[in-house]
């Protein structure tokens, strides 16, 4: 079904509607963010308000009646806070971020040639709505029920979650390995596990991000060897053993100094693989997987199909992983699907479009596995 535009809106101000979007979402995202550690900080509950008002006004103004009610929905939810009768917690902050997200991709999607899901738009409505009439003593176990529903509802929207049920998390492809190699998989394997066990937060991460990784690299038809990109996830933060521990661990800005030591790691982490000619393609991604697709990232600045496939791949395993466990310096690790709609949100300019289509389908088999 194609998009309803009632206005004959012109190029300029289509963007300009876009740009408004874009920076309330900021500032929203910037308020949410203080009130997780200060939640009756007024300044913020106030600014939050104000940007969510201004995003529907902007809606209605353009006569966009479905964004419009969205937005109304959002604002309606937050109001509450506002005149504290529900009191702003985390997950009330989730579900806010989360119903923002999507009201940007559908607002992008009304000017594209991609026609906007208006019966998902209807239904996150609705959940919006209804939590604004829950009692508050309920609120907290409704508010997990709608992440939930956030979850399993949005599959045409931030990210596609329409994976085939059966995607494996490990490549039939794999081929066995010789001697040799499994020896060296296992050796490295073991020391990625020592830091997981050096920094605690890391826990875990290992075998999830091997999982998702070779589950994206399967569903592109085993672009890299699976092998060499196992070698590549158990390898590509081993530099950080090199670095300072108050310098990895330090919650405050880095330095000029200190910033330079933690973007060293990758080349770091490449040097253990560079005498092994058996582990080139491994090695290559390593170096490359703080690379970013629009050319901004270290430590050679390669943009596009510069990197790596499997460079591009661990990018976007080593960003979400980083946003789904707590770290010194954020008080509230991001929910999954938060973690993955932010992936989403920098497709194109730090993540490879291509690569973060087949995350989404990975990470929903992921998901289904976990029994989250």
């Amino acid at each position: 079904m194609a998009n309803e535009i009632p206005l004959e809106l012109d190029s300029e101000t289509i963007a300009d509607f876009l740009d408004s979007v874009d920076e309330e979402s900021k500032v929203i995202a910037t308020a949410i963010a203080v009130l997780e550690d200060h939640p009756q900080h007024e300044k913020s509950i106030h600014q939050l308000f104000r940007a969510l008002h201004t995003i529907k006004g902007n809606a209605n103004m353009c006569q966009l009646n479905l964004l419009t009610q969205f937005a109304h929905a959002i604002e309606g939810l937050f109001s509450e806070v506002r005149s504290h009768r529900f009191p702003f917690t985390n997950p009330l902050g989730e579900v806010i971020l989360l119903a923002v997200d999507e009201f940007g991709h559908c607002s992008r999607e009304t000017f594209s040639e991609n026609a906007v899901d208006q019966e998902l738009v209807t239904r996150l409505i609705t959940c919006l709505e209804q939590l604004r009439g829950t009692a508050v003593e309920v609120l907290p176990a409704q508010l997990e029920k709608a992440i939930g529903l956030f979850r399993c509802e949005i599959s045409g929207g931030s990210f596609d979650m329409s994976a085939d049920a059966n995607v494996p998390l490990v490549s039939a492809d794999t081929d066995e390995p010789n001697e040799a190699a499994d020896e060296q998989l296992a050796m490295y394997c073991n020391l990625a596990m020592q830091l997981e066990e050096k920094y605690s937060l890391w826990q875990g991460r290992t075998e999830r991000s091997v999982s998702i990784a070779q589950a994206i690299n399967g569903l592109a038809h085993s672009v890299e060897e699976p092998l060499q990109l196992q070698m590549a996830v158990y390898v590509h933060d081993l530099g950080m053993a090199f670095i300072a521990d108050h310098v990895v661990l330090k919650e405050e800005e880095y330095s000029r100094q200190e910033q330079a030591q933690v973007n060293s790691h990758p080349r770091l982490s490449a040097d253990l693989l560079r005498c092994a000619p058996q582990w080139t393609d491994a090695m290559a991604m390593v170096e490359q997987h703080h690379e970013r697709f629009d050319g901004s990232g270290y430590p050679n600045g390669l943009a596009g199909n510069e990197i790596r496939p499997g460079a591009r791949i661990l990018a976007i395993v080593d960003a979400y992983e980083s946003m789904i466990q707590s770290r010194p310096d954020r008080q509230y690790k991001r929910s999954l699907l938060r973690a993955a709609s932010e992936i989403n949100n920098y497709s194109g300019s730090q993540f490879c479009p291509e690569m973060v289509a087949l995350f989404n389908r990975a990470i929903r088999e992921v998901w289904r596995r976990s029994g989250e």
